[in-house]
């Protein structure tokens, strides 16, 4: 029969009453016939197939068995290889204590600093440290959820949602997963997608945020405008505020500054009644003359000459 996951069942009854008195002979008439079973699949179909066999046991203990049998398939499966493993108690399944918080907490770190390599490297060594063949089926499945537990606290604690991540449901479904190995590999998959949001939305917050500075400048051209005052109105730290205005704008914010405080001394000027020194002040300059030497060196022109050429035009 072929259960949910899409694995082949097979419920097997010794046919002769030797076979169905010696556990150790039956054990290896399957072996050995599963091992002819593998030698055509791969020969004739190049088709790797895994077995996973256990003792005789009563009707009412199928159930348990099988899920035993299940969670070591997964434990043990890598694509490729075609073996065939015992699911007896006590093959080697140990009680050993986990000790991934450490590796974890590195993981953590370096989703939080966005150092994809570093998180990537993190990962795949942590990955083979739980894979060990003496670890039990409980060890890393416990192991897959302490990672796991700690995608999820950085999706709730980042408020990500899901058109941003994608169906992050398999995180805390361990079953779902063909295999120990697949699911590895999906934890991976979802610390890619976990970060490649977290960036867009501090990049989104940051724009977001230059944005309003922006709109700040713009409206208030007479106050103080230096980068410490924009920095410490907008939580940035100067340093970061100026290199990424840079990247964003394309411009030095300095530049940026002057550009408007041009542009509205321009439309000032255009405007009679208007005296020199109200569109200095109004632009951040107390003294005229100082506006007069920023004007001309921008524009080649002094205010009152803009003016006239306006005028006479």
């Amino acid at each position: 029969m072929e259960d949910k996951f899409g694995g082949l069942l097979w419920f097997l009854q010794p046919a002769t009453v030797e076979l169905r008195d010696s556990e150790h002979q039956l054990k290896r008439y399957l072996e050995g016939t599963l091992e002819l079973i593998q030698e055509a699949c791969l020969e004739e179909l190049q088709l790797p197939v895994a077995f996973t066999v256990c003792a005789p046991c009563t009707w009412d203990a199928v159930s348990a068995q099988y899920d035993r049998l299940r969670q070591l398939q997964q434990l043990r499966t890598v694509s490729g290889l075609s073996v065939i493993w015992s699911g007896q108690a006590g093959t080697g399944e140990t009680r050993e204590e986990l000790r991934i918080s450490s590796r974890t907490e590195i993981i953590a770190a370096h989703l939080e600093a966005g150092r994809k390599e570093k998180l990537h490297e993190a990962l795949n060594d942590t990955v083979c440290y739980i894979l060990q063949d003496h670890w039990g089926i409980h060890q890393v499945t416990e192991a897959y959820y302490t990672l796991a537990l700690m995608f999820l606290s950085c999706i709730n604690r980042w408020g990500l949602q899901k058109e941003q991540i994608g169906d992050w449901s398999r995180l805390m479904r361990l079953d779902e997963h063909a295999s120990i190995a697949e699911s590895f590999q999906y934890l991976s998959s979802a610390s890619d997608a976990i970060l490649a949001a977290r960036q867009s939305d501090e990049h989104n917050q940051a724009t977001n945020a230059i944005e309003r500075i922006c709109h700040y400048i713009d409206n208030n051209l007479g106050e103080d405008l230096s980068l410490v005052r924009l920095a410490e109105l907008n939580h940035f730290n100067p340093t970061y505020l100026s290199r990424f205005f840079k990247q964003e704008q394309g411009i030095n914010l300095s530049d940026y500054i002057d550009e408007c405080r041009v542009r509205r001394a321009m439309e000032m000027l255009k405007a009679e009644g208007i005296k020199i020194r109200e569109v200095a002040a109004a632009v951040g300059y107390e003294a005229a003359h100082s506006f007069t030497r920023f004007f001309k060196k921008v524009t080649g022109m002094t205010p009152q000459e803009y003016r006239d050429t306006f005028t006479n035009y």
